[in-house]
This record gives C-alpha cells, structure tokens and sequence, in this order.
C-alpha cells in the first residue's frame, strides 16, 4: 500500500510539472516583445578620449505611462524586453566617460507578437570635469545646436591663465543654443568665480551671441557664487552674468542660484543692448552692487514666470531688481 501511496504522489507531481510547463510554454508564446537595435555614426561610433565604449540606458513608458528600464553592455548593440500589447515610447541614451548620446522611437505592439524597432542615436552632449573644459567647449565653437553639457564634480573654479591680466570667462558667442546641466555626487554644483587677480574684470558667463540655459534638477542644484565675502580690497567689476546684445539670451530654470557677488551694477545678471532673460525659477540672491539692479539689470527684455529675486543691495536704486529704468526694490 506505501509503494502503491508513493506511485500515485509522484504521478500527481509529474502531472502538475508537465501542467506548469505547459502554461509556462503557451504563456511564452503569447508573450509579447520589443526588440530594439541601436546604432548611428554619431553616437555608437564615438568613442571617448580614454576608447572606452558607451554603456546604454534604454527607458521604454507603456500607454498607461508605467516605465521599464533595462541597460546594455557595453558594446551591445541590440536587446529583447518583454512588454504587454499597445503603443511603447523608447528613450535610449548612451554615456561615456566624455559623450552623451540620445534616441528616441515608438512602436506599436500586437499581443503575442514581437516588434521590431532600430533606434538612430545622436550626440547631444558632452561632459566637463574643471572649469577650464567647460570654458573651452563654450569659446571652440564646435559645440552644435541644442548641446548641453553635463558637469561632473561638486566644484569648479573660473581659473585664471597666466596669459591674460583677467580670468578667462565662458563666453558664448556662436549663435547656439547650450544648455547647462549638473551631475554630482553630492547633488550640488558650486561654480566660484577666481578671485586670485587684483581686479576681476570679468564674468562668470558671458552670452554675446546665442542662448544660455541654466537647467537644475531637484538633485542637481547648480549655485554660481561670486565670493563677495572673500574680495578684501580686490574690487569686481562684473555681474555674475552677463546678457550682452541683442542676440544674446538667458533663461534660468528651478534649482539654480546666481548669489554673493558684489558689482557695479546688476549683482546676479546684467542685460544689456536689447537682450533677453526668460526667468522660470530659481533664486537670485544675496548680490551687492554699488549703483543700480542690486539682483538684476536690465536694458533689455525680461520676463520671469517663476523664482525669487530677494535680498539684495544697491548703493542707488533698485535693491532687487533695476528693470528698464523702474527700480523694484521689493522682493520679486
């Protein structure tokens, strides 16, 4: 009777696992897919300074906007997720050591079957690790339409060349279009100016011919500090930005702060000659000026739909904000 009891048990299990496989198996076939090729000459073919190879982060979002992340390795050039039926956006992005590059698709998925897409990549972003890169990415020229640049490290220094009397600037005059952006391990940027000349001729960011866009993330703030507290007698005679013709453009966004600079007029920014600032959030505070536009100067067009201008001085007229000649001293 044992033998009899053991016999049925295992017919019992082996009836179940051929029951389960055979679920496992018809569940596999009606399993649908995506399955994503990659590639494009610029941006799979680029390989940083160092050779290294990119390594991929693909993003897809469903029609009910639920996300699922997968990543290549390096050299990967295709890869198969498993998704349920409907219309599947893909983002791609690929980063090295000095490259970033982006790709976007969407495909329709038919329930139980695979769809195939090839995603063409371009570089659309470069990274920094000091200052003196940053500031040679902005003056070359090379830099195309729409680029951002993607800072690494927790502090950068305007530095000082021993071929000029002033600190070098990042000085955008090619007609583009930069957007600046942080990653750190700290989550915050500090960008100093270099106070280590007698006079600071100089500023932080100067837009002649182009768009300048200031992008924090909610972990990646970005903080420009002018180092007013640290002067002594050396006497600044800059804004933290300037805006310089009438082709020139900055918008700021959340989670940037332009603060601590002590100038002749407008602490924070300065737009002149007709230029724009678009101001969407962020803070512009704790600036000092001698004359007029303690947090903001401006000659020129602004307008800002986000953001404080608070807390700061002028020796004249308008402690905040010095728009057009009508001084705003109150917070703004």
């Amino acid at each position: 009777m044992k033998i009899r009891n053991n016999i049925i048990l295992v017919t019992i299990l082996c009836l179940a696992a051929f029951a389960l496989g055979a679920c496992n198996y018809w569940e596999a076939a009606d399993q649908s897919s995506i399955n994503i090729s990659f590639g494009g000459s610029n941006a799979l073919s680029v390989l940083d300074k160092d050779k290294s190879e990119m390594v991929y982060t693909i993003t897809l979002t469903s029609p009910g906007k639920d996300t699922i992340t997968r990543t290549a390795e390096k050299g990967e050039t295709h890869i198969s997720i498993p998704v349920s039926e409907g219309k599947w956006s893909i983002h791609l992005r690929g980063e090295g050591d000095r490259r970033i590059g982006e790709g976007r698709a969407d495909v329709a998925v038919a329930a139980g079957k695979p769809a195939s897409v090839f995603i063409n990549m371009d570089v659309t972003g470069t990274k920094v690790r000091d200052y003196k890169e940053l500031v040679d990415d902005f003056n070359d020229g090379s830099l195309p339409e729409n680029f951002f640049i993607e800072i690494i490290g927790d502090e950068l220094i305007a530095y000082s060349s021993s071929d000029h009397d002033s600190p070098n600037v990042a000085i955008l005059s090619n007609g583009k279009t930069i957007t600046l952006r942080a990653k750190t391990k700290s989550g915050s940027l500090l960008i100093k100016r270099d106070i280590k000349t007698n006079k600071i001729d100089s500023n932080v960011f100067r837009i002649k011919n182009g768009t300048l866009i200031l992008d924090g993330k909610p972990d990646d703030t970005i903080t420009v500090n002018g180092r007013k507290n640290e002067l002594g007698s050396i006497k600044c005679t800059r804004a933290l930005i300037n805006v310089e013709t009438a082709s020139s453009k900055l918008i700021m966004h959340n989670n940037v702060t332009l603060t601590n600079n002590i100038t002749a007029n407008g602490g924070g920014v300065h737009v002149s000659s007709g230029g724009t600032f678009f101001m969407y959030g962020g803070t512009i505070t704790n600036n000092e000026v001698e004359n007029e536009g303690g947090g903001v100067y401006i000659s020129g067009e602004f307008s800002k739909t986000g953001g404080t201008i608070s807390s700061n001085k002028a020796g004249k007229r308008g402690q905040n904000v010095m728009l057009n000649d009508n001084p705003i001293d109150s917070d703004y």
